[in-house]
């Protein structure tokens, strides 16, 4: 392992430059662009949950999707306004900073040639340039993995610039916390101070602990050395609450340091790993009464890749009518205890059947394994043929695993480091396969991957210049053995496109005036699913825009239908009924219907029958 001189950090920056430079190209292609303009599914409500953190509304739940990057996203519009172009250039200079690090981390663990076709491969990955460009927390999240890692396998005692960077941005995410966190100490009123006690708690004991943790390092001779292993703990700790799905990289990591390291930079390393964690702690427990470390996501995102309509890829495919996330809304299940009922569901099937489950984690792992780019919340294709640039010849997964193989077969045995690179990679692939494959799942897991693709391409031109024909030839048939593998589309997954993404689509065409192809999105739905809540939703929605309340009546019915507590199409409803000065009682009696199983029809005939009569009238 060999530390980085002045000369090839300069020349890192070059592809990280070059990597800015197109995501502004592209960033220019699509700001204008509805699918860039109206947020759906996780990203709205990531950016509605910083707009009040802004506006210092206290937390009334635990932590469900990833805790910080709601308090990130704050920070960011507290400074420049409530804008997605803004949240687009921050993210746009972290992945910069991405493709620095990995170029830096390849130099450490090989060399300096390699770090810098490290850098420039991601440079040219596209998907990179897709998430920094949404909002979602891959990209920061990226960030902390790579400068984690970075802290993770150095040996001097200083800790890089760019982690220093990274540690900046991973605690703006409590940062956001900071307006709900003041209003506590300006309360008079127990009752409304005790509400903005979570978001006081978690600043706190984050400011508290980090700010010891520097102190105490920095006072102790013994630990100065050790310092900048808490300050990547403290990164590794920032790390699950950006997105809980790299918490087993970190894991790993740990092991890693306790391996190489010493007894002090161990313990500095967890106590910082400790900081975020009792923070997001306090704050769950502030507000539920339940031990919740992280966040309540686990067991809902179990079941969602392990039911018995899963096919792995979709996460609304949660069987005929949702029928276990209505049962948990009626039961009125939150925090701790839905995660737990959820768990109980995704367990149930696992056992009941396992010859199925069985079947799904493969498909899960071939979709993780594949070039494919795996839709989930957006269209990744749509956005991507939008950008001019995106006719340039960029990576994919299809070129880049085949090559990192061949590297990792090659470094392990002359690189100990490299171990940590292909296990961190894996753990990215493992949360695939135990919850649901999508393409925000795998990226940080590619961007450790791409050291050992550079590295194995630097392993083929060395035997070449050799000519050893013997290796030469040996890693040419691995080569093509697992590109013949990753770019079959064996599961015939590359033209899917999933209900909920032409849903979301119609959404967006909707609030963009297209109201003609929004209809015509969501009918395409309904031949496909004719049980979709959001598909009638979005007819309903289209025929108020048109003027026809009792149309959009109607639908607004068959979403409930097929769906209870679809609150929109009830709030839709009741607003119908409201401005006819019709009671909304009939209404309730057919909820009240559907839930009990019971006598829905009969009840949804009056409703009609009474409410259209009063609607057209």
């Amino acid at each position: 392992m060999q530390p980085a001189d002045s000369k090839t950090k300069f020349y890192l920056m070059v592809p990280a430059v070059v990597g800015f430079g197109l995501f502004l190209s592209y960033l220019a292609d699509i700001r204008l662009q509805p699918f860039f303009q109206f947020l759906v599914a996780n990203p709205l409500v990531y950016d509605q949950q910083a707009k009040s953190l802004l506006e210092g509304i206290p937390s009334s739940q635990p932590f469900f999707l990833s805790p910080l990057y709601p308090g990130f996203l704050a920070t960011i519009y507290y400074f420049f306004g409530v804008s997605h172009v803004a949240v687009a250039i921050v993210q746009g200079i972290l992945l910069a900073i991405n493709i620095y690090l990995v170029g830096l981390i390849a130099t450490r663990i090989f060399t300096d040639r390699v770090g810098l076709v490290s850098a420039s491969m991601m440079a040219f990955y596209w998907s990179f340039y897709y998430f920094a460009g949404e909002i979602l927390p891959t990209t920061l999240c990226t960030t902390i993995a790579l400068a984690a890692t970075l802290g993770a396998i150095s040996t001097g005692s200083r800790l890089h610039a760019v982690s220093i960077v990274a540690l900046v941005a991973g605690a703006t995410g409590f940062a956001g916390h900071i307006p709900a966190a003041i209003r506590y100490l300006r309360e008079s009123s127990f009752a409304h101070q005790e509400s903005h006690l979570p978001n006081f708690l978690l600043v706190t004991i984050f400011a508290i602990g980090s700010g010891g943790l520097i102190a105490i390092g920095h006072l102790k001779r013994n630990l100065r050395a050790h310092l900048p292993a808490g300050l990547s703990g403290l990164l590794a700790g920032i790390g699950p609450l950006v997105w809980g799905g790299s918490s087993a990289h970190m894991a790993i990591l740990t092991g890693r340091l306790g391996w190489l390291r010493s007894r002090g930079a161990l313990v500095l390393w967890l106590c910082g790993i400790a900081i975020p964690i009792a923070a997001s702690l306090a704050h769950n427990y502030a507000v539920s009464r339940q031990v919740i470390p992280v966040t309540t996501s686990f067991g809902v995102n179990l079941f969602i890749g392990n039911n018995e309509a899963s096919d792995g890829m979709d996460p609304f495919r949660l069987g005929e009518n949702d029928r276990a996330r209505i049962e948990a809304d009626h039961l009125g299940l939150s925090g701790a205890r839905r995660s737990a009922f959820f768990r109980r569901k995704a367990i149930e099937f696992i056992r009941s059947q396992p010859i199925r489950w069985l079947k799904l984690l493969g498909r899960k792992l071939i979709l993780s394994l594949g070039r494919f780019e795996i839709d989930n919340n957006a269209d990744i294709s749509e956005r991507q043929s939008v950008w001019k640039l995106s006719r340039i010849v960029l990576l994919d997964l299809g070129i880049l695993f085949p090559l990192a193989v061949v590297g990792a077969v090659g470094a392990i045995p002359k690189h100990r480091s490299a171990a940590i690179l292909v296990l961190g990679y894996l753990s990215y692939t493992v949360i695939c396969v135990v919850f649901f494959a999508c393409e925000r799942f795998r990226i940080p897991g590619i961007a450790l991957l791409i050291p050992l693709a550079a590295y194995g391409l630097s392993e083929l031109l060395h035997f070449i210049r050799r000519r050893d024909c013997k290796s030469m030839i040996a890693n040419i048939l691995l080569i093509t053995g697992v590109a013949f593998v990753v770019n079959t589309d064996f599961l015939d997954v590359s033209d899917t496109e999933f209900p909920s993404i032409i849903v979301n689509k119609a959404h967006v065409a909707r609030l963009s005036g297209d109201l003609q192809r929004a209809e015509q999105l969501a009918r395409d739905v309904l031949r496909q699913e004719p049980s979709n809540a959001g598909a009638y939703f979005q007819l309903g929605a289209i025929e108020v825009a048109r003027g026809k309340p009792v149309r959009a009546f109607s639908f607004f019915l068959d979403s409930l239908e097929h769906d209870p507590f679809h609150y929109a199409s009830y709030m839709q409803a009741s607003r119908i009924l409201a401005e006819a000065h019709i009671s909304t009682t009939y209404l309730d009696a057919y909820l009240d219907a559907l839930i009990g199983g019971k006598g829905w029809s009969e009840a949804r005939g009056k409703l009609e029958g009474y409410g259209n009569r009063r609607l057209q009238q």
